[in-house]
């Protein structure tokens, strides 16, 4: 299936966006992490189109600084929202239940933090697994059965 003419917005605004950044593992942050989740979505296929968009957006105004009004405006408000509800604010990177229970609200979200907890809990891509990320892993695990 093509790419609508959003997801090619969101795509590019994303590459261009996370550039230069990398994940724990020292990959590329776009096409190590970013395009995994969009593909676990579906990719091209996914259904709704806005959950595949959602996926190459979910830490862009996290990681960036892109504001969730310019999503809002380009993407629209369901867009919007769910890229809101992933989002952790200022210094806090903490999942709590708090959190992970506004998330399963929104099936937007959700299905993009299922997937992006998937794709964090492949310790493969981890050079050397640590304390700290064995810690890690097991939050992502529990975090994994609550969504599901």
């Amino acid at each position: 299936m093509e790419m609508t003419d959003l997801t090619k917005l969101a795509y590019s605004l994303s590459k261009e966006y996370h550039s230069g950044q990398t994940d724990k593992g020292g990959n590329d942050y776009f096409n190590g992490h970013i395009l995994s989740v969009f593909n676990l979505v579906g990719g091209n296929s996914s259904i709704p189109p806005e959950l595949g968009i959602v996926a190459l957006l979910h830490d862009i105004v996290e990681d960036t600084d892109i504001k969730i009004e310019q999503i809002r405006k380009l993407f629209g408000d369901s867009v919007a929202d769910a890229v809101h509800l992933l989002t952790h604010v200022g210094n806090s990177k903490k999942i709590d239940m708090s959190y992970l229970s506004e998330i399963k609200q929104n099936p937007l979200a959700k299905e993009v933090k299922i997937a992006d907890l998937t794709h964090n809990s492949d310790a493969s891509r981890l050079p050397n697994i640590l304390l700290a990320d064995e810690i890690r892993l097991e939050k992502y695990k529990k975090s994994l059965e609550y969504l599901k």
